[in-house]
């Protein structure tokens, strides 16, 4: 199997330029999830002669990096980089497996969810609800027509998520055969808290982020649902969700 191309990148930031930086990382992940790149992860340094943050970024192969680099998107915002940035370095690898127990099937490994369709019973209804909520969590929404029928497709770099008409009047049930719930997963606790923020802030009632014993020592989530009762959690990536999967 093909290993997806690795960036570890190191960022100075200019002093006083923090938001300028912001603003030019919200512009890059569109261009970059066009080339299918991922920004992995993202990691706060301590500033100073340290770098003040490190990317993990990754790309299909090298040609998918190179159309990315030559991007006229890319390339129009090289002043505001420059604004912004005051210096970076980068290591280019691929990515390892983990280490693991078990043996790792290197002809096929899937390594995500990429998309998500569900079935709304009011579709302008939910798209109102849909709206305000995949944007608030940092998506951006692209609408069109399949098979007669009007959707609304929600997307960030790693996925994305589409409502249609349902063809039944039904509320959801989790408990009846089918998707129980729906999970997207934050970097961290912080993330859980921001996203609380941002869904009560536009009326959504959403439980209070909390530690949930029951399924582990770190399991920090919070849950709420749509208009017809589709039910979401956004749970933080702690260190014990990360060693589940290794």
């Amino acid at each position: 199997m093909n290993q997806r191309l690795c960036l570890v990148i190191s960022i100075h930031v200019r002093d006083g330029k923090r938001a300028e930086f912001e603003d030019f990382e919200r512009r890059v992940q569109s261009i970059l999830a066009n080339h299918g790149g991922r920004l992995e992860q993202r990691l706060l340094g301590a500033g100073g002669d340290e770098p003040d943050e490190i990317h993990v970024v990754s790309f299909p192969d090298e040609a998918a990096l190179s159309a990315y680099r030559t991007d006229p998107g890319y390339t129009a915002l090289a002043g505001a980089r420059s604004d912004a940035i005051r210096e970076t370095s980068m290591l280019v690898t691929t990515v390892a497996p983990p280490f693991s127990a078990a043996p790792l099937d290197e002809t096929l490994r899937i390594v995500g969810v990429d998309h998500v369709f569900l079935s709304v019973t009011d579709l302008p209804r939910s798209e109102k609800f849909y709206d305000g909520v995949m944007t608030a969590l940092g998506f951006r929404k692209v609408e069109n027509e399949l098979a007669g029928d009007r959707h609304a497709h929600y997307l960030n770099p790693s996925l994305q998520l589409t409502i249609r008409p349902a063809r039944s009047d039904e509320r959801a049930d989790p408990h009846r055969a089918g998707l129980h719930h729906l999970c997207l997963q934050a970097s961290d606790e912080r993330g859980v808290d921001e996203a609380h923020a941002r869904l009560t802030a536009l009326g959504v009632s959403a439980t209070p982020p909390r530690i949930y014993p029951e399924y582990n020592s770190d399991y920090y989530a919070t849950f709420f649902e749509d208009p017809d009762g589709i039910r979401f959690e956004i749970v933080a990536w702690t260190r014990l969700r990360q060693s589940s999967r290794t």
